[in-house]
């Protein structure tokens, strides 16, 4: 009964997290957690409990809410779909997570969370390497298992040189979700046969899909190291050898039906390169120069112009920021920076998970640049959220494997033995 509750956890974990979207459901999987988590808290009359360990992130969400009402009288469809966007995120991050948490993780065994997690973040990467080294099944699982949001928007030859996960957002937030689980497991105690390899795969995976985890990645090793130096030094030392020694395999076998990924790859190194020496090209000169920009007048500044800048704007702009101060003005956006900021100080102070809170938050506020992150559903705000949540719920302040200390890699199994 324990491994199969393990197992349970684990794979209500992976469709929560990463969400692919199959085209033979009507819903996305994390939909289908909207019901069994309002039948859970109804059944077992958990709403007054639940009201009252998230009663302050709950008043942020309704007064950022009430935020979009104004730009309904400018731009009525946008603003309800900001407005959707906030409920989604409440339901999908908090009482979702409130679900999972108590039927399927529970809270009474320490480091359960993280290790179901890494396990989810390996099975993941497991199946891009797999579509990765079978074309012809990547192909398969795009046009057939999935709703393929490249497929659908771009056609199938353009983009098939990247997209390899089983998840949704495979361009942005599955990538960004794997960056934050390898810093997370980064601290794992020693250097055990499985575990480098292990993170070896999530970071292949990063790369293959959204190259914004890499920036994520390297945020991470900084905080870690600003923390513990020598440790992190060391294991960044053995973990890059072994990029380099994967990639100089890569440059001496023939790989020629994957150029288009190689120079994919290759192409966001030489502009990280660049970008260190006071250069930008590519996609950071695109977001700094191109995407960003202002509205003219102080009024649109701080109260927003009601405008879709991603979709309806000339010209178009990727950057949170831009979106966020475009809809509804700095008004709006200090609203999502109260919300970010207050998870950051409960998770880093009222539980005393200060390392993490960092890394979580400060990855939130770098990935903003790149797409709107701020109260929307997604593979890594979710992720976030199941971390938060468990630490509201636990009962010991700075208890957690993660706060600032090590922790022994083994299967989920291994704590029930």
């Amino acid at each position: 009964m324990r491994v199969l509750k393990i197992f349970s956890a684990y794979v209500a974990c992976f469709f929560y997290i990463f969400n692919p979207p199959f085209s033979g459901l009507p819903v996305s999987p994390v939909k289908i957690f909207w019901v069994l988590s309002f039948v859970y808290i109804i059944k077992h009359g958990k709403i007054l409990f639940f009201i009252n360990k998230f009663k302050y992130e709950i008043l942020i969400l309704i007064a950022t809410t009430l935020l979009t009402i104004p730009v309904m009288l400018v731009n009525f469809n946008y603003a309800v779909h900001r407005l959707y966007l906030n409920v989604v995120f409440l339901i999908e991050c908090f009482v979702a997570s409130f679900y999972i948490i108590n039927s399927f993780v529970g809270l009474n065994r320490e480091g359960r969370l993280e290790k179901i997690i890494f396990w989810t973040a390996i099975t993941s990467a497991l199946i891009s390497i797999i579509l990765l080294l079978n074309p012809d099944w990547s192909v398969y699982v795009r046009v057939n298992v999935l709703k393929d949001e490249l497929v659908n928007k771009y056609g199938l030859e353009g983009h098939l040189f990247r997209g390899f996960a089983l998840a949704e957002g495979t361009t942005f937030s599955y990538g960004i979700a794997c960056a934050l689980i390898f810093i997370m497991m980064y601290k794992v105690k020693g250097y055990e046969f499985f575990y480098i390899p292990s993170l070896l795969m999530i970071f292949v995976s990063i790369i293959l899909n959204a190259r914004t985890g890499v920036v994520v990645v390297l945020y991470g090793l900084f905080v870690l190291a600003l923390v513990d130096f020598k440790s992190t030094l060391k294991k960044a030392a053995i973990f890059f050898s072994m990029i380099f020694f994967v990639s100089y395999l890569v440059l001496l076998g023939d790989f020629s039906q994957y150029e288009r990924t190689i120079n994919w790859i290759a192409d966001f190194v030489i502009e990280l390169t660049t970008f260190t020496h006071g250069e930008a090209g590519g996609t950071i000169d695109v977001l700094t120069r191109e995407m960003l920009f202002f509205p003219r007048s102080m009024a649109e500044i701080f109260f927003g112009a009601g405008v879709n800048v991603y979709e309806q704007y000339d010209p178009r702009s990727d950057v949170g920021y831009v979106n966020q101060i475009y809809f509804g003005g700095v008004l709006y956006l200090t609203a999502l920076l109260v919300m970010v900021f207050f998870m950051w100080y409960r998770l880093a102070f009222a539980r005393g998970q200060s390392l993490m809170a960092a890394i979580f938050f400060g990855s939130l506020l770098i990935v903003n640049f790149k797409g709107d992150s701020f109260n929307i559903s997604t593979s890594f705000t979710r992720l976030i959220s199941l971390y938060y949540v468990f630490y509201c719920l636990s009962t010991s302040r700075g208890g957690g494997v993660l706060s600032n200390a090590h922790f022994e890699l083994k299967t989920p199994e291994a704590d029930d033995k």
